[in-house]
Order: structure tokens, then sequence, then C-alpha cells
């Protein structure tokens, strides 16, 4: 029997969950190396070093669970979609932020809920999470 034109057999596979410790502890990020590597030369942290090394981390992050979510994430945006809101209240808008930074270790598009609170920058959030959550 003949396939019909077009069709494929490529086997589609969907994501699978990271949990919330991998998605916290599993990457490194440039605040790290550094430290590591000053810690290994010799030098000895100061306040300095410390208020350095975590800006560097939440900057510059190599995540290897990026564009990745955990269940209880997926659940929680499900739900949010679902509720098909047209207005944000500020749990919601919680939820877009703290989503994003999990998935991609930074907010892909900075907003200000004070000075930039727009719908198109809002819009954008969701379409960052949505992008990953459609791929489960």
């Amino acid at each position: 029997m003949a396939r019909p034109k077009g069709s494929t057999n490529k086997k589609v596979t969907k994501k699978k969950f990271v949990t919330k410790e991998e998605q916290t502890t599993s990457s490194k990020a440039l605040g790290d190396v550094i430290s590591d590597f000053t810690t290994l030369l010799g030098i000895k942290k100061c306040e300095s070093c410390d208020r350095r090394h975590k800006i560097l981390n939440r900057f510059i992050p190599f995540n290897s669970t990026k564009g990745k979510m955990t269940e209880e994430q997926y659940n929680d945006w499900k739900a949010f979609k679902e509720s098909a809101v047209t207005t944000l209240n500020d749990a919601q808008m919680d939820l877009i932020e703290d989503t994003n930074w999990a998935i991609y270790g930074r907010i892909t598009n900075p907003t200000c809920r004070n000075c930039d609170g727009t719908a198109s920058a809002w819009l954008q959030l969701i379409k960052g999470v949505d992008e990953v959550y459609n791929e489960y």
C-alpha cells in the first residue's frame, strides 16, 4: 500500500519535563566560572566579589535547561491559557515573569509594570512562554 503524497514516517517526540531542582541548580553561569577560577588561584572573596558573582550569574547564565518547563509550570501555564483573561492581575503578571525567567534564565522582553506595562510588552512575554509550552 502506497503512502499518501507528502506524508512522512517521522516520529513526533515531545519534550520531557525538567525538575525544579534541575532548573535552578544544573546551570552554571559566568559568575560561577570566575568564582571557581579565582578560588583555584587562591584569591579570597570579598563583598564586591559576591555582588559581582550574583550579577554575572543573573545576566550571563549557561542554562542547560533553557527552553524547558517543569510539570508544575506546564500545568500553571495551561490553567492560565484556559482562563482566557483579558486583563492581567498581579498574580498573573508574576506567573508570566517567573515562568519566563525560569525557562530562559532571563526575562525575554523586560518590562516595568509601572513604566511600560503596555499590552504589547506582556503579549511578547506570553508569546515567549507559549513557544516552549506548545512543544509539550
